[in-house]
């Protein structure tokens, strides 16, 4: 264990500004789809194309990173990610768009694992966690701050052009990087189809705000009479305030982990998710949105802590969770696109809500049962 907090930032500042592109794109695709030649019809399997190839890369690069090091498969990804960036600028067609969400995908999955692994090395893990998390948002949030004004000034070809030159700084900080040790891994793929009470949590929260909320976010926000343009900014800024929620709150969230336990802070962050999600199904959008979101940083940020806990490799144990994760980001996000176009979509919400709170006092009981069991037999 480490006490320095360096490859912990340096890790998540490769991701977060390895993801401009990507994260603009979320503001970008939805209300601009004509204009980038994709029809509306696959704009949700677009943004959720990237979680679905994560399904299959969590397992590789827990293998790769262990073959050929944490510092290597880090900045090739941080390269790949430039490439991916400089795709969605010069995509014309939707076979291009594809193999570039792809490449992100693959880029996405080996840059998480990487800001996780470097993480866990710290002794205060609840700390190094949300430190990490928070760093990562920095890029997303400048990208969806700037993306926009760029935007009016520019063209969408050249403000992805802009982003991936500035994604070229992901590849200059990963050279940065200390080498992990490596440990031993088994090289059989191993996944379990039946989630963990604690898997469960993970993937119904991502798939009602990582997927659900965050796709149909200019849905929720459009019945008002305002412009596009207009739209893409507002959506921008919520969209950004859910970055900057994870900039602030993640490490705290991650400090009160270190103090009051990592499974009691998690399943409180998913409480005040739900209850988000209720304000929204209810009619209380923008109240219901800001709550998700800060709720959710938490979350997002304290579920490989809690993954890690008593398995034997953590590196699979990120891996596995990792990918209960993007099952339920890629699921939500690609149901979402099928109701941008819908009046009903809030009914989802009301389906987030009691979803998200049968899975917690499900886990509470499981969590409770094996206390109960681990003190009988000691």
């Amino acid at each position: 264990m480490d006490k320095s907090f360096n490859p912990s930032i340096l890790s998540a500042l490769v991701l977060a500004f390895a993801s401009f592109g990507d994260s603009f794109l979320y503001v970008a695709l939805p209300v601009n789809a004509v204009q980038m030649n994709v029809p509306v019809v696959w704009i949700g399997f677009l943004l959720s194309v990237n979680r679905f190839v994560r399904l299959l890369a969590n397992q590789l690069f827990a293998y790769l990173f262990n073959q050929f090091g944490f510092r290597r498969i880090t900045s090739l990804a941080a390269m790949l990610a430039v490439v991916s960036t400089v795709c969605y600028g010069i995509s014309s067609g939707i076979l291009l768009w594809i193999i570039a969400r792809i490449i992100w995908g693959f880029c996405y999955s080996a840059l998480r694992i990487s800001s996780i692994s470097y993480s866990l090395e710290n002794k205060k893990q609840g700390l190094s966690l949300g430190l990490s998390k928070g760093l990562q948002e920095l890029g997303p949030v400048i990208a969806l701050l700037a993306g926009p004004l760029i935007l009016k000034i520019t063209d969408l070809a050249s403000t992805f052009f802009i982003f991936a030159l500035a994604s070229l700084s992901a590849v200059v900080l990963s050279f940065q990087l200390p080498e992990l040790k490596q440990v031993p891994f088994d090289k059989a793929f191993s996944f379990n189809i039946i989630p963990s009470s604690f898997d469960l949590l993970t993937f119904l929260s991502s798939f009602f705000v990582q997927g659900i909320l965050i796709v149909s976010i200019t849905v929720l926000l459009g019945r008002q009479n305002i412009s596009i343009t207009a739209l893409s900014v507002l959506a921008g800024v919520y969209l950004a305030y859910r970055r900057i929620c994870t900039v602030i709150i993640s490490p705290f969230g991650g400090a009160l982990a270190d103090r009051f336990g990592i499974d009691k802070i998690y399943v409180l962050s998913v409480f005040f998710t739900l209850t988000g999600l209720f304000f929204i199904a209810i009619g209380f959008t923008k109240t219901g949105i800001l709550l998700s979101f800060s709720s959710n940083s938490i979350t997002g940020a304290l579920a490989p802590g809690n993954a890690v806990s008593g398995a034997k490799s953590h590196l699979k144990a990120v891996a596995a969770n990792s990918t209960w994760s993007d099952i339920g980001a890629a699921g939500g996000a690609l149901i979402a696109g099928s109701f941008l176009l819908s009046s009903q979509v809030t009914s989802m919400f009301f389906i987030a809500t009691f979803a998200l709170a049968a899975a917690c006092i499900f886990h509470i009981k499981k969590q409770n049962g094996n206390k109960k069991y681990t003190s009988r037999v000691s």
